[in-house]
């Protein structure tokens, strides 16, 4: 979706998908999803560090510690 509204840009045309318009309703639907998704898995990768049972797997000698 986001390589067909810059591509709609650079053309210099109205971007559109299976032609409907791409709105600005729409790509904050994508751009939402593009920034939330990788912040959840790096806010649980924090979480699961910074808690008790996390720091204690790091000391772990086998091949996952």
């Amino acid at each position: 979706m986001i390589a067909v509204f810059v591509g709609g840009l650079m053309v210099g045309r109205t971007p559109e998908y299976l032609r409907k318009r791409i709105g600005f309703p729409e790509m904050r639907h994508v751009v939402l999803y593009a920034l939330v998704a990788p912040t959840a898995i790096l806010g649980c990768s924090a979480l699961a560090i910074a808690l008790d049972d996390g720091r204690s797997s790091m000391g772990n000698p086998g091949p996952h510690g």
